[in-house]
């Protein structure tokens, strides 16, 4: 009788330590269902949650929410002719938000012919300050690259024995056009820039085609890459542009950059213009 009893107890406890451990797996089984359910939230979750102010923006997470901001918007973009084969390109960008910068912002440029054809595309990046009228400058680029995509199909099984320097003369020609896509804007908040270097003075020189501008750092701290860009226009727009580099200027020093043109401007008095000076990021 003794054992019997000592029997039952066993298997008793054997049932008691199966279902603990049963219950064991379906306790980890359904917290483990919640936590694939309901991701821990996060600033890119696409979900308003922790202590956003909208989906993924604010609070928490770094990005400005798009009801805060004003879209940074693209003023003009013109392809200049610089010599045969070669182009400028200029697109003056504006981000009128204070405080407020997309970082490092991704863009297209989309060139055309007179039919509003697609002939190239141009990708590139360019950090973007806030309260701030640039331009994004591209010097010597080659159209006729994209040449191949141009092309009659007719000729297409010999494209390469075909192309001339008349065809790509004629595709060059036809270069009229051009706009920019900024892609995912997003913002981040940032200190305010301060403009610390000023243009002073300026002056062509015909015989040399080189424009000669005078800055000075108008604080007493050192400003360092610095970038200079120089648009000339005339009554129709923008008629040429340049830019170039200088390394650093110690606070309250001046310091003169040049930059050379393929052609004459002959007087500069005849024409506008518009020189901008930005610290790289």
């Amino acid at each position: 009788m003794q054992d019997s009893n000592w029997s039952q107890r066993k298997k008793l406890s054997i049932y008691i330590l199966f279902f603990l451990i049963l219950l064991s797996i379906s306790i980890f089984a359904y917290f483990k269902y919640q936590e694939y359910k309901t991701p821990i939230p996060s600033c890119n979750d696409n979900i308003q949650n922790q202590d956003e102010k909208g989906i993924d923006c604010e609070g928490i997470c770094v990005i400005i929410c798009k009801n805060n901001i004003r879209p940074i918007k693209s003023l003009y973009t013109k392809v200049i002719p610089s010599k045969y084969g070669v182009y400028d390109i200029v697109s003056m960008i504006e981000n009128t938000n204070i405080g407020k910068s997309t970082g490092l912002q991704a863009y297209k440029i989309k060139i055309y012919n007179t039919n509003r054809e697609k002939i190239k595309e141009i990708d590139g990046d360019i950090y973007i300050p806030d309260a701030t009228r640039f331009p994004i400058i591209l010097l010597n680029q080659r159209i006729d690259r994209d040449i191949n995509n141009n092309v009659n199909d007719s000729t297409s099984n010999n494209v390469n024995e075909n192309i001339n320097n008349e065809t790509i003369k004629s595709v060059n020609n036809d270069v009229k056009f051009a706009d920019i896509e900024l892609v995912n804007q997003n913002y981040i908040p940032v200190n305010k820039h301060i403009n610390r270097v000023k243009v002073i003075d300026y002056k062509y020189n015909n015989q040399e085609k080189k424009l000669y501008i005078k800055l000075k750092n108008i604080t007493l701290d050192k400003s360092n890459k610095l970038t200079v860009k120089a648009l000339i226009l005339n009554d129709t727009g923008v008629i040429a542009i340049n830019e170039s580099k200088v390394k650093y200027i110690d606070g309250g020093d001046e310091a003169e950059v040049n930059m050379t043109w393929y052609e004459s401007l002959e007087n500069l008095n005849n024409y506008r213009v518009e020189i901008y000076v930005f610290e790289d990021n």
